[in-house]
C-alpha cells in the first residue's frame, strides 16, 4: 500500500474525530443557536436564552432563560418566559422504537395572553407554526414514553374582554402541575 493512501486512511477517521470533539465541545453553543434560529423560524417571533447545557451521553439536558417574544402590534411585554427547563431521557432507548423519558422539568413559566381587535397574541404565533408544517408521514415514527412532568410556578395573565373591548387582566398563578405514570404506550409523534 502506498504512503499515501496509509495516510488517507488513518486521516478519515482521525478527522471525523476532531469533527466529533469539535462537536462536542461546542455543543452548547450550537443549541443556542438553535433555539434562537428556529424559534423564530417557527414562531415567527425572536426566542432568547441565557443558557442552554446538554449532556448527550447521560441524556440531559437544561435551559434557563428563555424568553419568546410577542408578534408586532402587541403591547404586553413578552408572550412567554419560562425560568428553567430540565429533561432527562434514557439514553439506551434512544436507537428504540419507543424514546423513554425519565423527567421534563418546567419552572417559572409566564405567559401573557393577548387578545386586541386585530387578534390574539398566540393565534399569530400558532398560525406562524402550521406555515412550517410538512404534511404527516403515512408511516408511524418514534414514540415518546414520559414517565414525568412538572410544571412549577404558573403565571398567566389573560386579557378579559367584553363586548370586543379589554375590561382588565387576568392573573391564574398555580404553584404546580404534577403527571407522573402515563400510558405505556408513548405518545407517537407522527401523529400529533
Amino acid at each position: 500500500m502506498s504512503k499515501k493512501k496509509k495516510i488517507l486512511l488513518l486521516g478519515i477517521p482521525l478527522g471525523l474525530i476532531l469533527l466529533l470533539a469539535i462537536a462536542y465541545l461546542f455543543i452548547d453553543h450550537i443549541a443556542k443557536k438553535a433555539v434562537e434560529v428556529g424559534g423564530e423560524q417557527a414562531k415567527g417571533v425572536p426566542a432568547e436564552r441565557e443558557d442552554i447545557t446538554l449532556k448527550p451521553f447521560r441524556g440531559e439536558g437544561s435551559i434557563e432563560g428563555l424568553r419568546v417574544s410577542n408578534p408586532g402590534g402587541f403591547k404586553t411585554p413578552f408572550f412567554m418566559s419560562l425560568s428553567k427547563g430540565d429533561a432527562a431521557l434514557d439514553v439506551g432507548s434512544v436507537l428504540k422504537e419507543q424514546v423513554v423519558m425519565n423527567r421534563i422539568a418546567l419552572d417559572g413559566l409566564e405567559m401573557y395572553l393577548e387578545k386586541t381587535k386585530e387578534g390574539a397574541n398566540y393565534q399569530v404565533i400558532m398560525d406562524n407554526m402550521k406555515k412550517g408544517e410538512e404534511p404527516k408521514p403515512e408511516e408511524p415514527g418514534k414514540k415518546f414514553l414520559v414517565q414525568e412532568i412538572v410544571v412549577k410556578n404558573i403565571v398567566v395573565h389573560a386579557d378579559v374582554t367584553a363586548l370586543g373591548a379589554k375590561v382588565s387582566t387576568l392573573d391564574i398563578k398555580i404553584d404546580e402541575i404534577r403527571l407522573e405514570g402515563p400510558e405505556q404506550r408513548g405518545l407517537d409523534l407522527a401523529r400529533v
